[in-house]
């Protein structure tokens, strides 16, 4: 047997498999980029997609329908405890309330929540915000009448009227 044949075969064969090894490496390394970019564009349409999915549906149909702030003041109005938002969501499915899903539901809640928490009083319950309804009354805003004057040198907003106004009908 040439030994010295073998080994000069064995050698080259190593350095053509450590060549081809560095040929895969710079490979992989080219497709984890391309992959990597394909995965951002996936996910940004992936969002795309959510999107226009919403849009060609419509608002939930909670939302949709007429009353639905109603429904939850109401359900406010008719407790003498403070309700937490589950609570209240559960409120509105004994009253036959239609949701695409109980999250999206829930959501619309603290949506509607949100608008009317100048009228709520919050505490706590169970570590959860709950809400009562809280009626205030509110004073009127009076506005002066259009044909008072102010008083000579009297600037104040109270007594200001729109018939003061500088260059009026110029």
């Amino acid at each position: 047997m040439n030994y010295i044949q073998s080994q000069q075969d064995a050698a080259q064969t190593k350095e053509q498999l450590l060549e081809r090894r560095r040929e895969i490496e710079s490979e992989k390394e080219r497709l984890d980029r391309e992959n990597g970019e394909i995965e951002r564009q996936l996910i940004g349409l992936e969002r795309v997609l959510e999107g226009l999915e919403f849009l060609s549906n419509g608002t939930p149909s909670e939302i949709d329908e007429p009353g639905f702030t109603t429904q939850i003041r109401r359900i406010l109005l008719r407790t003498r405890i403070p309700l937490t938002a589950v609570e209240i969501r559960d409120a509105l499915l004994e009253t036959g309330v239609k949701y695409s899903s109980a999250k999206t539901l829930l959501i619309s809640i603290h949506t509607v929540l949100g608008r009317l928490k100048s009228d709520l009083k919050e505490s706590q319950k169970d570590g959860k915000t709950a809400y009562k309804f809280e009626v205030r009354i509110r004073p009127r805003q009076v506005f002066p009448g259009t044909n008072s004057r102010p008083a000579a040198g009297d600037t104040s907003l109270t007594s200001f009227s729109i018939l003061d106004a500088p260059n009026q009908g110029k």
